[in-house]
């Protein structure tokens, strides 16, 4: 997923999209609590920061896994702050490379907390938001959510005017889906008044109107994001998806053909496939 702090190409598509399609005419400052208290709320055992990364684990090869246990133990019982460091930005480029974008946040945060500015914390915000799109279990979202937001409120304290960590902090809220969801709408039409082609403001808008049932404008502002970033293949795939939901199959299998042509991971493969299965057996 392209977002302007990320890599050009190196995010990748969403598992799981969340589809709410009700009430496509309704305005999204005109969402009622009761509308947004229909949206299924997040709610798990939270994570310690050591469980999230054991858990995170399980599902790596036994290399990749082992690399990683040894810079985590490295960074552990690193003599200075240098060293820990060194072991950081090591730790974090592995994860990054294999697109482990959750695990890439777990050690930035702890490069943030010994650098302590604004960029250091908004690429943590980045990374654990750029995560969500992997997670599956409630806790993991959980973490994630948490994890995201506080790191963009951290930004925010630093630098009030940063719209990148104003949108990843609206990007957070809208995930957890509940009542806070309210919040993210005026934040989000302040930015876009003053950029009306800011590439992280229009996606969150759009996702805000697939959560509130709003199709119509959800597939306009996913057709205005991929003219805006081509070589995204996230668009595509959330696109593909909104338009399967509305019957339009064959324009969705177009859209999800052109998310593959812009794929390399065979793990992102085999969701696109699942998801051409999914939509062709319909």
């Amino acid at each position: 997923m392209k977002r302007p702090q990320t890599y050009a190409i190196a995010i990748s598509i969403v598992l799981l999209v969340l589809l709410f399609y009700k009430g496509m005419h309704t305005s999204e400052a005109d969402l009622s609590k009761k509308e947004t208290s229909a949206i299924p709320k997040v709610s798990a055992e939270l994570l310690t920061d050591e469980s999230f990364f054991e858990n995170s684990l399980k599902d790596l090869s036994p290399t990749l896994a082992e690399q990683l246990k040894s810079f985590n133990t490295n960074i552990n019982g690193a003599r200075n702050s240098n060293q820990k460091i060194d072991f950081l930005n090591k730790a974090g480029l592995l994860c990054d490379s294999a697109s482990l974008f959750a695990l890439t946040g777990y050690f930035a945060e702890k490069m943030a907390q010994i650098k302590q500015t604004p960029a250091a914390w908004l690429f943590v915000a980045n990374r654990y938001a750029n995560a969500l799109q992997f997670a599956n279990a409630s806790a993991e979202r959980l973490y994630l959510i948490n994890k995201g937001k506080a790191a963009a409120r951290t930004t925010l304290q630093m630098d009030a005017t940063n719209l990148d960590a104003q949108n990843l902090l609206a990007q957070c809220i809208i995930e957890q889906s509940d009542d806070s969801i309210m919040t993210v709408i005026p934040i989000l039409k302040n930015i876009e008044s003053k950029d009306s082609n800011n590439i992280a403001a229009i996606y969150n808008l759009a996702m805000l109107s697939v959560k509130s049932g709003q199709t119509e404008k959800a597939i306009m502002r996913f057709n205005k994001l991929i003219k805006l970033e081509p070589m995204n293949p996230e668009n595509y795939f959330r696109l593909a998806d909104l338009l399967s939901t509305g019957g339009d199959k064959k324009q969705a299998l177009q859209m999800l053909e052109t998310c593959k042509s812009l794929l390399k991971s065979p793990e992102q493969l085999k969701v696109v496939d699942e998801k051409i299965k999914e939509i062709t057996n319909k």
